[in-house]
């Protein structure tokens, strides 16, 4: 039984790193992205929606990214319950205005003959309006399930050692 748990616990980290670089880079890549576009599109196009949108989507990136670190460093543990809660519910409430941003959206852009030409593209555009909110949904999304998961993960350890 021993020699269960060793064997776990030092195969664990090796994933969890491999699985940490990749959430750690996502989070990077999507800051980047959210803030080269948003100058973008307020410099070239003028479409100030999108500049909203992707400086909202880039917040929400380095959020999740500290996050992110914040678990991998150990610093999880010194969240209190309370504020892990209040952050997933924030999350999830900015998911669901997210989620009819993207909606709306797509049917005010449909709806409005808008397409992805140069000149349509000037000016508020609602198809990268829905971009932007997909993108800021699952940003948030991500928020909310790896503050939660990287809550019980952090403090489990500690459940074990006060039953031992």
């Amino acid at each position: 039984m021993s020699n269960y748990t060793d064997t776990a616990v030092t195969e664990e980290p090796k994933k969890m790193w491999w699985g940490m670089k990749v959430r750690i880079g996502y989070a990077i890549l999507t800051l980047i992205g959210g803030l080269m576009a948003s100058v973008v599109f307020e410099m070239d196009y003028k479409n100030h929606l999108v500049f909203v949108l992707a400086m909202f989507a880039a917040a929400s990136a380095a959020f999740l990214l500290f996050v992110h670190i914040s678990y991998h460093k150990k610093k999880l543990f010194e969240w209190s319950p309370r504020s892990v809660k209040q952050i997933v519910y924030i999350a999830s409430i900015l998911c669901a205005i997210c989620t009819i941003g993207f909606i709306g959206s797509l049917f005010a852009a449909y709806f409005l003959g808008q397409n992805l030409t140069r000149p349509s593209l000037m000016g508020n555009n609602f198809w990268m309006g829905a971009v932007w909110f997909w993108m800021s949904l699952k940003m948030n999304l991500m928020i909310a399930i790896y503050t939660n998961r990287y809550a019980k993960n952090s403090r489990s350890p500690l459940l074990y050692e006060q039953i031992a």
